[in-house]
């Protein structure tokens, strides 16, 4: 083998064929490279692009590969000489630094590189964002070889993922909290298996009727280790782990199965209101995993209801859009929940097939006793009506919120003044047998 053929094999084993920077092999070996050079401290940055996939699945490949040469030229500006960037994965990348002196100065580099990738990027004359995620560790304080290293700023950067943060420097109560989150992931991903999830019912009252003809289902969580879980202790985990695919897939089943037995047995046309988060949507089978279940349950869709909150109609607009005009096409109803909490809801009320607004409950509790609340309830109100949709109140706790909701002629109340989340057997006797 001539001296050509080695150098092209090296560069094969040591390269990253689309980005042409270093990959994990040349990384590692250049740690240990500068170990033996007797360099006493340096540091890595381990960062993960966010929601990256969106851009393969929405533009195609060809548009994430250029994004990667384009990160990957910028990044390349941003390290000296002695330093070094590689490509580990996809969408992971690592740097080491050996000329910054104290902790300060790494964490504004890291500010640097995190910058640089948000900043727009155009293709095709389509103008998109990306952030990512980074964690920090320092050799030798937080590892004294490379595998201890990159476990630990894997660590500390799937914390900032987790937290939205910009980045996380590693401490060693992470490995503690990281192991905690991962068993209580895993058994989230036995729950369904094992019987602990169950779907809980909450009665949305119609003022003008009185009439209860509207439930919203709620995911609840037994865990055998700590009882019932939050839902915003767990929800956010299953987003993030992607058990919310599964998960949400399951509880869409139930409660179609449970509209369909209470159709049969109480002749009534009730709607649930069932919640779909952002990663739902994302996904490309989505639509398709929708029919299937209306299908196998035979269930009427003009009974379901998807909530959705400000922040999926941010994704990618274009595509969604396009996935709830298909729902609306089978005769789902869109709402909008905690309606006045985000920042695009006026822009995007004119622009999206939403039915219904849900008033977030930050406004509900001092309704009756600050002007300003009242204030921002009748505007919200008004605005609605102008556009013919209906409105309803969460987090109603008293009959004083009821009576002021009333007169300032809001559709539909929901809260613990009408009823707490209960099991369907327990909302089968409430609010179906009484009638």
């Amino acid at each position: 083998m001539d001296i050509t053929e080695q150098y092209r094999l090296k560069v094969l084993a040591y390269q990253d064929y689309l980005t042409e920077l270093p990959n994990r092999a040349r990384f590692i070996e250049y740690f240990e490279e500068l170990v033996n050079k007797d360099k006493k401290t340096f540091s890595i940055i381990y960062l993960d692009l966010d929601r990256f996939k969106l851009i393969n699945d929405s533009f195609g490949h060809d548009a994430g590969d250029k994004f990667l040469k384009n990160i990957a030229a910028k990044m390349k500006d941003l390290v000296g000489p002695e330093d070094m960037v590689a490509r580990f994965s996809g969408d992971e990348f690592a740097f080491v630094f050996v000329d910054l002196e104290d902790l300060e100065q790494i964490k504004q580099k890291c500010r640097e590189i995190l910058k640089a990738i948000e900043e727009p990027w155009e293709y095709f004359d389509q103008e998109f964002q990306i952030k990512a995620s980074a964690g920090i560790v320092n050799y030798p304080d937080d590892g004294e070889n490379i595998s201890i290293l990159l476990r630990n700023v894997d660590l500390a950067m799937y914390y900032a993922k987790e937290n939205d943060l910009d980045f996380k420097v590693f401490t060693d109560n992470l490995s503690e909290n990281f192991i905690e989150q991962l068993t209580m992931e895993n058994d989230l991903r036995m729950a369904v298996e094992k019987n602990e999830l169950e779907v809980y019912y909450q009665p949305l009252l119609t003022l003008d009727t009185g009439k209860i003809n509207t439930m919203e289902a709620l995911l609840r969580w037994e865990y055998p280790k700590q009882g019932f879980i939050s839902p915003a202790q767990f929800i956010p985990l299953a987003e993030k782990s992607g058990l919310i695919i599964p998960i949400g897939k399951w509880v869409l089943r139930q409660t179609c199965q449970q509209i369909k037995e209470w159709s049969s047995s109480y002749n009534k046309e009730m709607r649930v209101a069932v919640n779909i988060s952002s990663i739902q949507i994302e996904q490309l089978k989505f639509i398709d995993d929708v029919r299937s279940i209306i299908k196998e349950t035979g269930v009427d869709p003009c009974r379901l209801e998807f909530e959705i909150t400000e922040s999926v109609l941010m994704i990618e607009p274009e595509l969604v859009l396009a996935k709830l005009n298909k729902l609306k096409e089978l005769g789902i109803k869109i709402s909008l929940d905690d309606f006045g909490t985000g920042y695009s809801s006026l822009s995007y009320l004119k622009k999206f097939p939403i039915d219904k607004l849900k008033i977030d409950r930050s406004f509900i509790m001092d309704l009756t006793v600050d002007n300003y609340e009242t204030g921002i309830v009748k505007a919200i109100l008004d605005l609605a009506k102008n556009m013919e949709l209906t409105v309803t109140a969460e987090g109603v706790e008293t009959l004083a919120q009821l009576n002021l909701l009333k007169k300032l002629k809001c559709d539909k109340i929901q809260g613990y003044y009408i009823s707490r989340p209960i099991p369907a057997a327990e909302f089968e006797q409430e609010f179906l047998k009484k009638e």
